[in-house]
């Protein structure tokens, strides 16, 4: 039997084949490399809260007491040896809007501080003015019935207590303080004795 003459590969082809491999799998290589990555998919959460409105005040000055007088003295917070227990001016009622909107106040003045029949207009009177420079409409047009930074009769049942004292007072820190300063004259005739004025401050929307 006749047997078929085995072909040998000779070491060129093998050469020739193993190139041809290494280039097909470089250009495999850098197909992929050119395809563009796969995109990632995104999603946007929110987070929702609805503030009420408040309504708040507070008095950081509660109470004044002036120094001992006399007959025809007069003293006021914007004098800080006027007032016990103040070492600046002014130290008149300190009042701050700690709720949520801009607000109004009115006053009340619910006892009068002296009983003597001379009492007039200057035995005690009151000023509206800024604590904060940005806490109300002053710095656009005073708005208040209390004219700014003017003392006005502060008795009861005087014009004072009809309306806003303060007008669209601030809510936001650093410019929500006013400032009630107080102002007494002690009338001729008034007996000796402890004297007592009460205020009541009532806050209520601005509608701002």
């Amino acid at each position: 039997m006749k047997v078929a003459d085995k072909k040998e590969v000779s070491n060129g082809v093998l050469v020739a084949l193993a190139g041809i491999a290494i280039i097909v799998s470089l250009v495999g290589i850098l197909t992929m490399i050119g395809k563009p990555m796969p995109i990632l998919g995104a999603v946007v959460g929110t987070v929702n809260v609805t503030i009420n409105e408040s309504v708040g005040i507070s008095l950081v000055t509660e109470s004044i007491n002036f120094t001992t007088s006399g007959i025809n003295d007069v003293k006021d917070t914007t004098t800080a040896t006027d007032v016990q227990g103040c070492s600046a001016a002014p130290c008149g009622f300190n009042i701050t809007n700690d709720g949520s909107i801009n607000i109004n106040i009115s006053i009340d003045v619910t006892s009068d501080m002296f009983v003597s029949s001379s009492t007039n207009a200057s035995s005690f009177m009151c000023n509206a003015t800024n604590f904060d420079s940005n806490s109300n409409a002053s710095a656009q047009g005073w708005t208040g019935d209390c004219t700014y930074a003017e003392w006005v009769d502060c008795r009861d049942g005087q014009a004072v207590e009809t309306g806003n004292c303060f007008a669209d007072i601030n809510f936001t820190d650093g410019a929500d303080t006013v400032y009630l300063e107080v102002q007494i004259a002690v009338p001729d005739a008034e007996p000796s004795g402890d004297k007592q004025a009460s205020i009541t401050f009532t806050g209520t929307s601005a509608g701002t």
